[in-house]
């Protein structure tokens, strides 16, 4: 979910009105506020299943306490009771089809349509890389700005790997042609004469621009809000040198921290600014957000200030 919901304009939260609220719907809260999801839809699934409806208006007050933990306006978020089994096997179309419909409806209108930055340079961090026999390679991804017209030349950078000039020969979305991606698509691009072992996911996609080259950095200094406990997040302090990963767009690299006084004790629960230092170069920008985790447990959220030579 962390690298796959980089760019996201919203989410539907499901959850079984049988079993009601669980850790990990706690923790799928949580991580959506930290990467920057703002507006949700809960759809409470399986209500066939419940007989006395009391236990579904038991189930909307906890999520709506959950929601109102994790940051969001509870109150206004639309609640939607129904059951996905009923409208795939067409019956009941009162908590079946109707419901659905009403989640879609929900959708249209409580999630706005993002305002998206057409003008600045083409940029997209690949998620996937996918060989295709007779064709050649195709990298999907988010676009997260600008605008790629197919034909156009690209290059690959990030990641230590050496940076690679091609053409994207062919743009797709949703196995629909396209003669351009723009930002906000969810692409699949075609690249001319480029092996799928020369690419690594997270690295980053651009126009090719003559006379420029797309820089990348191995160390920034950063912003982050360390979780508490009870937050799910770390349950000691932390020092300098501290090692835990970096997710950034559709990647994760390792990175030790420094902290300007290097006696200082980070407790979890605060917020502290920090040096970054990547086992790996990315093309990373200032004012990306990253997440922070440890043994599979996201442990803080942060934004990068500056990046550093």
């Amino acid at each position: 979910m962390i690298t796959g919901a980089a760019q996201m304009d919203g989410a539907i939260l499901i959850l079984s009105a049988q079993d009601g609220s669980k850790e990990q719907t706690k923790e799928h809260l949580l991580l959506a506020k930290q990467i920057g999801i703002e507006y949700l839809v809960v759809f409470l699934n399986k209500v066939d299943m419940v007989s006395d409806l009391e236990e579904i208006d038991l189930v909307k007050e906890e999520i709506k306490e959950d929601l109102r933990k994790a940051g969001y306006d509870a109150e206004k978020i639309p609640i939607i009771g129904g059951s996905a089994l009923c409208a795939l096997e067409g019956r009941n179309p009162e908590m079946g089809e109707e419901k659905i419909s009403d989640l879609l409806d929900a959708i249209d209108n409580y999630i706005p349509t993002p305002q998206r930055n057409v003008d600045a340079p083409f940029k997209m961090y690949i998620k996937d890389i996918i060989s295709i026999t007779g064709q050649g390679t195709v990298v999907t991804g988010d676009v997260e700005q600008g605008v790629l017209k197919r034909g156009q030349e690209v290059e690959i950078s990030g990641l230590g790997n050496e940076t690679i000039k091609t053409v994207a020969t062919s743009i797709e979305m949703h196995k629909k042609e396209l003669e351009e991606a723009r930002a906000g698509d969810d692409v699949g691009i075609k690249l001319r004469g480029v092996k799928k072992e020369q690419i690594t996911r997270g690295q980053l996609l651009s126009v090719a621009i003559k006379g420029t080259k797309i820089k990348t950095y191995n160390k920034f200094f950063a912003t982050a809000y360390i979780l508490s406990r009870e937050e799910r997040g770390r349950h000691t302090n932390f020092r300098d040198g501290y090692r835990p990963q970096f997710y950034l767009a559709a990647t994760d690299v390792t990175g030790t921290i420094e902290l300007k006084d290097k006696s200082q004790e980070v407790a979890p629960g605060s917020t502290v600014e920090f040096t970054v230092n990547l086992i790996k170069p990315l093309a990373i920008e200032k004012n990306e957000k990253f997440i922070i985790r440890e043994g599979g447990h996201t442990v803080g959220q942060g934004t990068i200030l500056e990046t550093l030579e």
